[in-house]
């Protein structure tokens, strides 16, 4: 009689065990009511800043405050292949003081994986499509915005776009 009980008080446990991880496991599938992402989700962001702009621009800011990773994409396309365009980045920890941003992360193959390329600003000439990391693990930012410049020897079919993706 006694073994049949302690069989039984086990098989009780059990089952209250399997309950319990069971109700865990729905709660956590559960979805974020603000963003209908399940809570272990990453939040990816994409905005064009600037679109095609055949003159100088500056981009609205964009709000980076607690992003875990921000890439800006630039794009340039000139008609002539002679002329240039170039592209960077500021930063502002409040919304209306701006600073250059002069370490944004080179997508570049290096010879020593540990060495990170880091540039100011990219100057594209002809057709040129390039991506750049910024660095948030050295760095924090409030808001971002993207800068084109034109050589003076841009003509009016020449044209920049800057793209940003933020990860929250």
């Amino acid at each position: 009689m006694k073994t049949i009980s302690t069989k039984l008080i086990y098989a009780g446990f059990a089952l209250a065990l399997f309950a319990l991880l069971f109700t865990v496991v729905q709660a956590a599938n559960v979805l974020d009511k603000r963003t209908g992402l399940s809570p272990n989700s990453e939040i990816y962001r994409h905005y064009t800043v600037l679109s095609a702009t055949t003159t100088d621009a500056t981009s609205d800011s964009l709000s980076i405050a607690g992003a875990k990773k921000v890439q800006a994409y630039f794009k340039y396309n000139d008609a002539l292949g002679t002329a240039t365009s170039t592209f960077a980045i500021e930063v502002s920890p409040n919304g209306t003081d701006w600073y250059d941003y002069n370490k944004l992360i080179s997508n570049v193959a290096n010879a020593n994986s540990e060495t990170i390329t880091r540039v100011a600003s990219l100057e594209a000439v002809g057709t040129t499509t390039a991506m750049y990391s910024l660095d948030l693990v050295s760095d924090v930012f409030d808001q971002v915005r993207c800068v084109v410049t034109f050589a003076s020897t841009t003509i009016s079919t020449d044209d920049s776009t800057c793209e940003i993706s933020i990860e929250e």
